[in-house]
């Protein structure tokens, strides 16, 4: 369905009454992938879909959910999956690294930025200090969590059942949206939307102790680019959820807002925020891990970064001018090969129209092609 694309040039756009402001810098010199320029549409879902039927009332949906998980479910629940199968010694990482692709010709690029937003409420996990014996961590990024889910249809990176991965809270005009990867919200080709969608931002998992500082935010609608929903392509794993506020308030007025920037040049320097995951016997640790570099162009509207980063790091920002809490966000962990690179698609125009599909009561533009609930039935909406 064909959709109206904004474009911008040398200009700010503003909403006013408390919004986000978009900035969009003249055309500068980058290495961009042609193919990330290329127009997409959007598949968006409204709803979260509860695994004990759909169409309840927000707080009746937004309860169902936080039932559903238990201190059991999340100590069962598993990660996502998605690597290529490389040894990871040494010398493998030597030779993936000599073995980039080098940066293609420079090109012309719109660079656009949301700037970051601090919280309005102190944040629990944002006041605490690094976690207890532990003097060597950095701080917990209260922006930064864990998103559980269950997955109804099984794929050959998810099985059916409940995982995890790592995404963000970013600014919007909303105070609701969080960022992650395309394959932490939808199966892709083979697969559907997941149900009982939470995010848990500063979570921390300790010799059987669950940490939610700032509490559960629920699904209210999904939105991820139809070239992963169909096709599973790489260069679009990315998706963007809107939240529904909890008890303490709206998601990015709790924990604070990641920014956002598109059509960055490569390479740029960025700090990655996931999870580390471990486990010695029946223990096990999920706690807050970085790893900062500089990002190459990988072929194929895709960037690799050397991070050995482990497989609970699906969905984990790539930020830029990170301040230990905040920053802006230009890609996220999509794959993740033995060999220790990870891989990001490349922020550019589709990432930027699919965070324009919220407004500002948190509702999705109307215009999309609109699915759900429910996985794999897609609908028109009309515009």
């Amino acid at each position: 369905m064909p959709r109206k694309r904004l474009r911008a040039c040398g200009w700010i756009i503003a909403v006013a009454s408390a919004t986000t402001t978009v900035a969009s810098t003249t055309p500068a010199s980058a290495t961009v992938p042609p193919s990330a320029r290329a127009a997409q549409r959007m598949v968006a879902v409204v709803g979260a879909t509860v695994s004990s039927g759909t169409g309840a009332a927000a707080d009746s949906t937004q309860s169902a959910v936080n039932r559903y998980w238990t201190a059991d479910r999340m100590r069962k629940a598993t990660p996502v999956m998605s690597r290529n199968a490389r040894p990871r010694t040494p010398a493998g990482r030597r030779a993936a690294a000599a073995a980039r692709t080098p940066p293609a010709p420079p090109g012309t690029a719109t660079r656009r930025r949301v700037a970051p937003a601090e919280p309005l409420i102190t944040s629990p996990s944002r006041s605490s200090a690094r976690p207890a014996g532990a003097a060597d961590t950095p701080p917990v990024v209260a922006a930064v969590g864990q998103v559980f889910f269950h997955n109804p249809v099984a794929t050959a990176d998810v099985p059916a059942g409940d995982h995890f991965c790592t995404a963000s809270a970013v600014n919007s005009d909303s105070k609701g949206l969080v960022i992650t990867a395309g394959r932490c919200v939808h199966g892709g080709a083979a697969g559907g939307w997941y149900q009982n969608w939470v995010f848990m931002p500063g979570y921390r998992y300790v010799a059987g102790l669950a940490s939610k500082p700032s509490g559960t935010f629920t699904a209210r609608w999904f939105g991820a680019d139809s070239d992963w929903v169909e096709s599973s392509k790489p260069s679009a794993d990315f998706a963007m959820v809107e939240t529904e506020p909890n008890a303490r308030g709206r998601l990015v007025d709790v924990v604070g807002g990641m920014g956002l920037s598109w059509g960055d040049p490569l390479p740029q320097a960025v700090t990655v925020v996931g999870y580390a995951w471990s486990c010695l016997g029946a223990m096990c640790w999920q706690e807050q891990s970085q790893c900062s570099g500089s990002p190459q162009d990988g072929g194929q509207s895709m960037m690799t970064l050397v991070c050995e980063y482990e497989a609970d790091a699906t969905g984990s920002p790539w930020v830029t001018a990170f301040d230990g809490q905040l920053g802006y966000i230009d890609g996220d962990v999509s794959t993740l090969s033995d060999d220790g690179t990870d891989a990001s698609p490349y922020y550019g125009d589709p990432v930027y129209d699919l965070y324009r599909t919220t407004r500002p009561d948190g509702s999705p533009r109307p215009g999309l092609t609109q699915a759900g609930p429910g996985p794999g039935r897609a609908t028109a909406m009309p515009a």
